[in-house]
């Protein structure tokens, strides 16, 4: 049986791959299917993804990115990862698995509206996995896209999403109540990786790392005497943060986790920034940057990690405790998990 995955899964973020290699990963171990990809990816989001963070007018800026391009191509070529393709093809798999990340998001400019992702020329069974409309405005739908996803939706058979506003979004179109699962990272154990190249991380020290770029004047303040005060080295990963001495932006998706992993700190404006910390019960905070605050909003209630909001965090000193918090994140993975089986086991009606 064949079964294939219908997301952005040749980004160069790192939480989109990872994402969509553990929901493969999960997928294959818990069932008969060979499991592949879609390959099929817009011609805008590939370009955002690609060439857009080479346009770079200073030249240092314009080394890191190539830098950054080059370890992520290398990556994919070394776990099998094939290019896209942007013409759109027909479906007709056993199964098809849409999500994880934002496929739905109808108004972001690089996504934008695409019936493709919403089931089109597929006649497969069909089934979602912590979709996410991100940022939109259920508001801004057009009647004609309103019409449309309606028609389309109403032939998946199972329907999951990761946020609240998907919720919304899909109970308003579809008059169906879907279920909010957990990422997919938290669907897979970790194995070690070769992390052979870290350059310079693996000195012993302690390090508290960055992942993001969206911190206030205000929040680089915070942050840096934070450091000082607990004598720990400040990393910036992914992103360059000219506020920031060390900068790696040379680093692949099992490097990123790595950095993650032993940071003893992390700052973070990523949606995944905060997933994987809190997947590996890090002491963490995050800014609140308005494009992701739809996608971590419901994670963050859930959870009772709103202290950790960098802004309102006045005491950087009082340490999360992970007791309860791991014990509502592993009943929250076994709903999810229980769910997707429930749907890799069923027979197509």
């Amino acid at each position: 049986m064949k079964a294939e995955i219908i997301t952005y899964y040749y980004s160069n973020n790192y939480g989109a791959v990872l994402q969509a290699e553990s929901l493969k990963k999960f997928v294959t171990s818990n069932s008969n299917y060979s499991v592949t990809f879609s390959k099929y990816t817009p011609k805008r989001l590939f370009f955002r993804e690609h060439y857009k963070p080479l346009l770079k007018k200073n030249i240092f800026h314009f080394i890191q990115s190539v830098k950054k391009y080059f370890a992520m191509k290398k990556w994919k070529k070394k776990n099998n990862i094939e290019k896209p393709i942007h013409n759109k093809v027909i479906l007709n798999n056993d199964l098809s698995i849409y999500g994880s990340d934002e496929i739905w998001n109808f108004s972001n400019p690089f996504f934008g509206y695409d019936p493709f992702f919403f089931g089109e020329l597929n006649s497969s069974k069909k089934i979602s996995y912590a979709a996410s409309i991100g940022n939109a405005d259920i508001k801004k739908i057009t009647p004609d896209q309103k019409s449309r996803i309606k028609q389309l939706l109403s032939s998946f058979y199972y329907l999951s999403v990761r946020d609240k506003n998907s919720y919304n979004f899909v109970y308003e179109i579809t008059n169906r109540k879907p279920d909010i699962v957990v990422d997919p990272i938290f669907l897979t154990d970790e194995e070690d990786n070769n992390v052979a190249n870290l350059y310079g991380t693996l000195t012993g020290k302690e390090y508290a790392l960055v992942y993001g770029n969206y911190f206030s004047e205000e929040d680089q303040k915070k942050i840096i005497n934070f450091c000082k005060k607990n004598k720990v080295e400040l990393i910036s990963i992914g992103y360059l943060n000219n506020w920031i001495k060390k900068n790696n932006l040379n680093i692949n998706p099992d490097e990123f986790k790595y950095y993650v992993k032993n940071a003893k700190f992390v700052f973070t404006s990523m949606f995944h920034g905060v997933m994987f910390s809190v997947k590996y019960n890090k002491q963490f905070w995050f800014t609140q940057d308005p494009y992701r605050k739809n996608k971590l909003e419901y994670f963050l209630d859930y959870l009772n990690l709103k202290p950790q909001f960098l802004n309102s965090s006045n005491n950087l000193d009082k340490l999360i405790n992970y007791e309860p918090i791991n014990g509502n994140l592993s009943k929250w993975i076994e709903f999810s998990k229980k769910n997707l089986l429930n749907q890799l086991n069923s027979k197509r009606l």
